[in-house]
């Protein structure tokens, strides 16, 4: 399920900003290609509702980093207002799921966009073995 979410994310992005858009999931060492999309889970967190029924919550840190550095404030508001709109509905496989807590910030000249996506999980459960035969035996009092 997060690689799905992730490949929302990322669907997400390049549908709003371009298939061109430089989108990473892994860590790049080298070779930065400016300007680009950072996509890190920062937490996931997972409650047990009903049975075998789990909300799992995952915290996303979409960083953007643009191509200049020195002249990024209108280039960073233009980017994250854009992202206010289209990340707060995004596909996960086949459904349609909303983001909440959806917020950003700005540290170093680098765009900090963070949002929730939470969904329902069904873990399978074992099927149990049934008895193969009950004998009950009732008597009425009259």
């Amino acid at each position: 399920m997060g690689n799905d979410l992730i490949t929302g994310v990322m669907t997400r992005l390049r549908d709003t900003f371009g298939e061109d858009t430089t989108v990473y999931f892994d860590e790049v060492k080298q070779e930065l290609n400016e300007p680009c999309f950072f996509v890190r889970t920062l937490e996931v967190s997972q409650e047990l509702v009903v049975r075998n029924r789990y909300r799992r919550v995952y915290h996303l840190d979409i960083e953007y980093h643009p191509e200049d550095r020195q002249q990024t404030a209108r280039e960073i508001a233009d980017v994250a207002n854009a992202m206010l709109m289209a990340m707060e509905y995004i596909h996960i496989g086949e459904n349609l799921t909303r983001g909440t807590n959806i917020r950003y910030e700005v540290q170093d000249n680098v765009l900090h966009f963070f949002v929730d996506y939470d969904f329902f999980v069904f873990k399978v459960l074992e099927e149990e073995e049934y008895m193969e035969t009950l004998t009950q035996t009732q008597y009425v009092k009259g």
